[in-house]
């Protein structure tokens, strides 16, 4: 004689949708570099190696023209600002939030949260920003 399945109950939580508008302002710095069209071009079709001459002749960077092509520009000459940020930096920013929420895991919040505007804009002043890097890559490279 076959045994009768158990009866499990099952309780799904009801999510409540809301919506929150809210200004944030930084404690640190906010560092862009968004690939410039130059940088953009070299990983397409690197120019070819350069003789002494040739580097000696020219600069290597040039940090104002750099800074200038890193920033997010709004086209739209209505909006409030001339600088904004891409929305999904603050929706990564939400999702990485969650790894100090007890209970909650990244992925979680990443599918229980939205930002409706495509871009924030940002209030302030721009300011050129040079530090040091470090390649992680072998140095045979």
């Amino acid at each position: 004689m076959a045994k009768a399945p158990k009866e499990t109950a099952i309780e799904i939580q009801e999510i409540k949708m809301g919506r929150v508008r809210c200004n944030i302002v930084g404690s640190t710095p906010m560092i862009m570099h968004r690939f410039s069209s130059k940088a953009r071009q070299e990983l397409l079709m690197p120019s070819g190696p350069k003789n002494r001459a040739d580097k000696a002749e020219s600069l290597k960077h040039d940090p104002i023209g750099e800074f200038r092509e890193t920033i997010y520009l709004n086209r739209n000459p209505n909006e409030p600002t001339a600088v904004h940020c891409p929305s999904n930096a603050f929706g990564q920013a939400l999702a990485a939030a969650a790894l100090d929420i007890p209970g909650a895991t990244k992925s979680q919040i990443a599918r229980l949260t939205s930002i409706s505007s495509p871009q924030i804009n940002l209030f302030g002043i721009p300011k050129l920003h040079m530090s040091m890097v470090r390649s992680s890559f072998p140095s045979g490279r």
